[in-house]
């Protein structure tokens, strides 16, 4: 009963090792276009990973598949799998906030270019006194110059900081590249006088409204087209940059650099392996990341930037296969020669011989096929075991020729697997004066021994130990 519960324990453990889950970790720097894999492992209740050249996966493996250096407020990146997916994470929330942005400068330089295309005409006074009319049309004409200044120079610092904050949206930096910019940045940039500029602004426009109404212009006064123009630019400005409750927008390199401090530059998508189903078998489990550019307000609509494909062979049954070998089998304490004499012949009581015996040295060049069989590695050289049989010493006489059995080790190479080296132990036939007879001292010869049928009768085979090496061509 106890060797059937530990047969029954050493079964189990073993089904499981051969149906065990592993878990992997496939990492992609997008910077560097880099893709590392892992194999994870727990021990003693951590989880422990170490650094693989590939994997080979299996039914229901657990694969995370990690993005790195991927900027958030740029990208919407999301990550597939050809067959099953575990969990589905979508695409950062800021980024999804920051879909619409596209940078202050785009309102700010149209407007400044526009602005600066016409700028408000002089208004000159007329000699001796000035009438009411002509005082007036000054203090319109300086009003709208003041707003035309003080908008100009509040677009010019939005201007500057959208050149600063672009930075945020590069696709050749990392984290800590950008982190490190804007803190360069940040700590010149000023834009704490937009509030105050901007209520100055409102002021003068206040002031323009009121000499408005008691201004009589002619037709085709030149006060009245700048006074048009600067209400317009005005509307436009504050269409861009003034919220619902009058607030303007203000900016501050220090926020960005907040935002990219608590913003994640990583994602990762968890998948379970599919090797198999119920009516095929694959070859392998494909994934692929999507990195589209933030651009407009619906995210079905995100132009693709880039698209990488990575894909994960699936481990196929291992099986043995046939290698043809050429091998050098070498006798350990070297292969039995005998030389034999007659040193007495009778025609009726038969010839007696005389058998001495040398060992020969050297080589037996074997052909053979053998049986081997691979052990996955993710070293360039892959080690094999191999078994087989050959004809040694071809390159001897015919009568020297013999059998061979061969055990040992290979080894190939993971980017030519079709070549082979290999080495290890093996028993070589050697011919053997048979028990009954004697060496260095005569003995009658057996009937029908002759030097015609070289003596046949006097020997035997047996298996002697021996070494080989050699190389091997898989078929």
């Amino acid at each position: 009963m106890k060797k059937f519960i530990l047969f029954s324990i050493f079964c189990c453990c073993s089904i499981s090792i051969l149906f065990s889950q592993v878990n992997y970790r496939i990492s992609y720097d997008k910077l560097s276009d880099e893709v590392s894999f892992y194999k994870q492992n727990w021990l003693n209740g951590d989880l422990e990973e170490e650094s693989v050249k590939s994997i080979h996966l299996k039914q229901n493996d657990i694969v995370v598949y990690e993005v790195v250096n991927v900027n958030p407020f740029i990208f919407s990146t999301e990550i597939y799998m050809s067959k099953t997916e575990l969990t589905d994470q979508n695409a950062s929330p800021i980024a999804t906030i920051l879909s619409g942005f596209s940078g202050f400068g785009g309102p700010a330089l149209r407007l400044l270019t526009s602005m600066a295309s016409r700028p408000p005409e002089p208004v000159f006074s007329s000699r001796g006194e000035l009438d009411l009319q002509q005082e007036q049309r000054q203090e319109l004409g300086a009003s709208i110059n003041t707003v035309y200044n003080v908008m100009t120079e509040i677009l010019d610092s939005y201007r500057t900081y959208d050149q600063m904050v672009q930075v945020k949206f590069s696709k050749s930096l990392t984290q800590e590249q950008i982190l490190e910019r804007l803190d360069s940045l940040n700590e010149y940039a000023d834009f704490s006088q937009i509030q105050n500029k901007y209520e100055q602004m409102i002021s003068e426009l206040d002031k323009i409204e009121m000499l408005r109404d008691s201004i009589t212009f002619q037709e085709d006064d030149v006060l009245f087209a700048d006074y048009e123009f600067i209400i317009e630019k005005v509307e436009s400005f504050q269409e861009a940059y003034i919220d619902e409750d009058g607030n303007i927008l203000t900016v501050d390199l220090s926020n960005d650099i907040f935002d990219v401090q608590i913003e994640d530059f990583a994602l990762s998508h968890t998948f379970k392996a599919i090797t198999e189903s119920r009516y095929e078998k694959y070859s392998s489990n494909e994934f692929f990341v999507v990195f589209s550019e933030i651009k407009g307000d619906d995210p079905e609509l995100y132009p693709v930037d880039f698209i990488k494909k990575i894909s994960i062979p699936v481990a196929q049954p291992k099986a043995p296969y046939w290698v043809l070998t050429v091998q050098n089998f070498t006798p350990i304490g070297g292969m039995n020669s005998y030389n034999i004499q007659v040193v007495y012949e009778d025609w009726f009581s038969g010839d007696s011989l005389l058998v001495n015996q040398t060992k020969q040295s050297g080589g037996m060049l074997t052909f053979g096929t053998m049986l081997s069989y691979d052990f996955l590695s993710e070293k360039p050289i892959m080690p094999s075991m191999l078994f087989g049989a050959g004809i040694s010493g071809v390159n001897k006489n015919k009568d020297q020729w013999a059998l061979s059995l061969a055990l040992g080790a290979g080894l190939s190479f993971q980017k030519f697997p079709y070549l082979s080296l290999n080495g290890g132990i093996g028993l070589t036939q050697d011919k053997v004066l048979k028990s009954e007879y004697y060496l260095n001292r005569a003995f009658a010869a057996p009937e029908g021994a002759s030097e015609y049928n070289g003596y046949a009768d006097l020997f035997t085979t047996k298996f002697s130990p021996s070494v080989f090496f050699g190389v091997g061509i898989r078929l």
